[in-house]
């Protein structure tokens, strides 16, 4: 259903296909969202719902990959708005993003691209 020029509601879509070809991403922060975002180079607006999506919307925050709105009472139009502003316009985040992307390429598996993105995260301070 078409909602606007460039709003559009599915009741299912291979995100997979979506990432590939979207500039920015709302998640609850799962895992398995974060790290296809992240291989896709897609930045996020992160809105955790339950157990670990808080620490993994916490882990987006920090490595400058993504917003996070962690509460219902920041939950507005305007802060989701002004998320999708600043993850659509911040080159930062997509520089963040390259640079995760080039950990994830250059290791052998997953254990080691995670390593790479903490050794990246800890030595950029």
């Amino acid at each position: 259903m078409i909602l606007a020029r460039n709003v559009a509601l599915y009741e299912f879509l291979p995100q997979l296909k979506v990432l590939q070809c979207v500039d920015g991403f709302v998640t609850h922060a799962g895992i398995g969202s974060i790290m296809e975002a992240s291989w896709f180079g897609v930045p996020t607006v992160c809105i955790p719902l339950m157990g670990d999506q808080f620490d993994t919307a916490k882990k987006v925050v920090e490595l400058g990959t993504g917003r996070a709105i962690f509460s219902n009472e920041e939950i507005t139009v305007e802060n989701l708005r002004n998320g999708i502003i600043d993850i659509l316009e911040n080159p930062e985040y997509h520089e963040n993003l390259r640079m995760i992307q080039k950990g994830m390429l250059e290791s052998s598996g997953p254990a080691n691209a995670a390593k790479a993105a903490v050794d990246w995260f800890e030595n950029r301070k």
